[in-house]
């Protein structure tokens, strides 16, 4: 293999690297970024059960009136 030849070998070798490279940082990015998405949901969804708790025992317990009561 001449010199010229194993140059655009390696040159072709660090392209396909490189490319693969950037197929996993974009496809962490993706997982990481969907991971996020979901503890938000995730966080979003017991904040409101846990509002909606708060709010009956608060009643139940405490003689109060409920937080979406009008009184």
């Amino acid at each position: 293999m001449s010199i010229e030849n194993c140059a655009r070998f390696q040159h072709y070798e660090l392209d396909r690297l490189l490319a693969g490279l950037r197929t996993i940082e974009m496809v962490t990015f993706c997982v990481v970024h969907d991971l996020f998405l979901l503890a938000v949901l995730v966080v979003k969804l017991v904040d409101g059960i846990w509002d909606k708790t708060y709010a009956q025992n608060r009643s139940f317990v405490c003689g109060l009136p409920a937080a979406d009561s009008k009184d």
